[in-house]
């Protein structure tokens, strides 16, 4: 948007200055979703999944491995896209 409005303008602004107007109009800054919604048939084979191990106990449970996802960064900007939304 700084390009556009600077682009044969005879004044500039920053793109500080265009972030902050931004904010103030009461949007938000949030991460694009990478990843389609749950489909039906995939809800109804996690439905499956959890009714085949609601009985477990936790004893069962301890035999399971379990992995998290860390995001660590080396360096201050990590390159994520985000895109700016209103409210509700």
């Amino acid at each position: 948007m700084t390009t556009d409005f600077n682009d044969g303008a005879s004044t500039s602004i920053r793109v500080r200055t265009v972030q902050r107007t931004v904010i103030n109009m009461c949007s938000q800054s949030r991460r694009p979703t990478r990843v389609p919604l749950l489909t039906a048939r995939y809800n109804a084979l996690r439905l499956s999944r959890a009714r085949q191990h609601y009985h477990w106990t936790a004893d069962y449970w301890t035999h399971v491995a379990w992995s998290d996802e860390s995001r660590f960064q080396l360096y201050r900007t990590n390159a994520r896209v985000r895109v700016w939304r209103q409210h509700h």
